[in-house]
């Protein structure tokens, strides 16, 4: 059986460039980067994907590229965006988007 992806909405902050941000922040498309989640002490980096929205680049819907346990991920959980080893904003889990 394959596993229907989970899609949650977010709301971004992005860093300034003057705070190790992005000079231009992504406006539309899917966004693909990588993710800190703190879980039982210890720190898990995930990789995701963010499908932007065109009419407001601080808003998203995400889901993670590969299998996680999503249990562990709760409304008003902030993640570190990463692109290398440079955070470049954050992310808060703001509902469970329905699925069609």
């Amino acid at each position: 059986m394959i596993k229907q992806k989970q899609v949650f909405e977010v709301l971004i902050d992005w860093y300034t460039p003057e705070n190790g941000g992005r000079q231009h922040i992504p406006q539309h498309g899917v966004y693909y980067c990588t993710t800190e989640i703190l879980h039982k002490h210890k720190i898990n980096t995930w990789s995701i994907a963010l499908e932007m929205n065109a009419m407001s680049p601080n808003e998203a819907e995400m889901w993670f590229l590969f299998d996680h346990d999503e249990r562990h991920i709760h409304i008003g959980q902030l993640f570190n965006l990463l692109e290398g080893p440079r955070c470049v904003g954050q992310i808060m889990i703001q509902r469970l988007k329905d699925s069609d």
